[in-house]
């Protein structure tokens, strides 16, 4: 007996079993992204806290005279006048340069007071981020401008006097001042 021309295709049909729906195992899908979403919050505000209490004072009285020491602002140790400009005068825009290829700083000076000041003279002390104290210390440089318009700003460029290198300064981005004037 001869097959009928054309032949009949196969039949792929599956059983009624294999059809149905695999049962489901474990969460849905928005439950396990909700519980990574807090196992990823909460990671992250662990890191933040860590990295938080790592840059705090420490709160305990039990330092002993040695750690106290280099963390004592240096404002303290020198206590010098304070010039009635001292609140009306900022520094600003602090950015590092080299003169003579020697380290120095550029900045801006910026008179917030309604009068004009003349003869003005200071010294900023330049910290590596926002602890003022003298293990933080990057250099200091002083400064004159002779006169700054009233709500004024005079730029100033000066040698620092660091012991770092010019590479070695710290970025502009992660630095303070401290600014004592000394005139008028």
């Amino acid at each position: 007996m001869q097959a009928p021309w054309p032949p009949q295709p196969p039949s792929y049909a599956l059983p009624e079993a294999q059809w149905a729906a695999p049962p489901k195992q474990g969460l849905p899908t928005w439950a396990m992204g909700a519980l990574s979403f807090l196992v990823f919050l909460g990671l992250g505000g662990g890191l933040y806290y860590y990295m938080q209490r790592g840059t705090a004072a420490p709160s305990s009285g039990t330092e002993t005279a040695s750690t106290a020491s280099p963390t004592a602002p240096i404002a303290d140790k020198a206590p010098a006048a304070a010039s009635s400009m001292q609140k009306n005068i900022e520094i600003v825009g602090i950015r590092w340069t080299t003169q003579d290829k020697k380290p120095a700083v550029k900045f801006v000076v910026v008179n917030h007071s309604g009068a004009e000041v003349a003869g003005l003279e200071g010294t900023v002390t330049i910290y590596t981020g926002t602890s003022k104290t003298a293990k933080d210390a990057v250099g200091t440089v002083s400064f004159r401008v002779k006169t700054i318009a009233a709500f004024g700003s005079q730029d100033v460029t000066q040698l620092i006097d660091t012991s770092l290198k010019p590479y070695e300064l710290p970025d502009w981005q992660v630095i303070s001042t401290q600014t004592q004037i000394t005139a008028p």
